[in-house]
């Protein structure tokens, strides 16, 4: 903070409009005598306020764990948006995506729902269904999922078609 200059911000006011929350706020600088003010807003969609992030959306592979709860019969459903590549000479460098593997209760992958067979999910999807090699409906005993984080930002799964929904 710069010596004899004090910000604070007042009056925070949400507004929920149709799929969006709204929020308008009054920032107030006091630098000694003068007092700057404004009114400014700012908006988030209600399916996208909180994500789970790799390394700040860096270069590294980031991993997630799901609790252990019964899957099988359920298909996965993503809400996500990765990032496109950073300028390279070799296409495909730095190039965000998502993955998912399916676990047993011992925490081992199952075959046909490793990683290795999971297609990588790229883009902003707002509900995008995962496949693997062995399909898109997870087995009967799977019970974890591990989600494999590069430069994307997870908002939300959910595993539909089962008794009980389990989402996130």
């Amino acid at each position: 903070m710069v010596r004899g200059f004090t910000d604070r911000c007042s009056r925070i006011l949400s507004i929920p409009l149709g799929r969006r929350t709204w929020f308008a706020h009054r920032p107030i600088s006091r630098h000694r005598r003068a007092v700057l003010a404004a009114l400014c807003r700012a908006s988030w969609r209600f399916d996208r306020m909180y994500a789970l992030i790799s390394s700040a959306g860096g270069p590294a592979v980031g991993e997630a764990v799901t609790k252990p709860r019964q899957l099988g019969g359920g298909q996965l459903w993503l809400n996500l948006r990765t990032r496109p590549a950073k300028k390279s000479s070799r296409k495909g460098v730095d190039e965000g995506y998502l993955q998912v593997e399916l676990l047993d209760e011992s925490g081992a992958p199952i075959a046909g729902f490793a990683r290795e067979d999971c297609s990588p999910v790229k883009g902003d999807h707002e509900a995008v269904r995962v496949a693997w090699k062995g399909g898109d409906v997870a087995p009967a005993r799977a019970r974890q999922a591990k989600f494999y984080l590069k430069r994307a930002m997870l908002y939300g799964f959910e595993f539909r078609g089962l008794e009980r929904k389990w989402f996130f």
